[in-house]
């Protein structure tokens, strides 16, 4: 599974620091319990933050196993 990461209007004037040629690439990912929610949280090289619920990364990897290999459900949103 790959999951296409949104850029806010702001990272993409900010641009990268690292990488100026992947301003958007993500440099620490860790997962960790939010509440009684486990969530993918990941920060980026442009100071974007997205935080995923790790429910929603399983039900969408389920939803793509049917047989013609595409996923009833639309990808994850932070």
């Amino acid at each position: 599974m790959i999951i296409h990461i949104p850029q806010t209007p702001a990272g993409e004037v900010v641009g990268g620091y690292n990488d100026i040629t992947h301003p958007h690439a993500i440099n620490h990912l860790m997962i960790g319990e939010l509440g009684n929610e486990e969530i993918l949280l990941m920060a980026c090289d442009d100071g974007d933050i997205l935080a995923y619920n790790t429910r929603s990364i399983e039900g969408y990897i389920r939803a793509m196993d049917c047989s013609d290999g595409k996923p009833w459900r639309s990808e994850p949103r932070p």
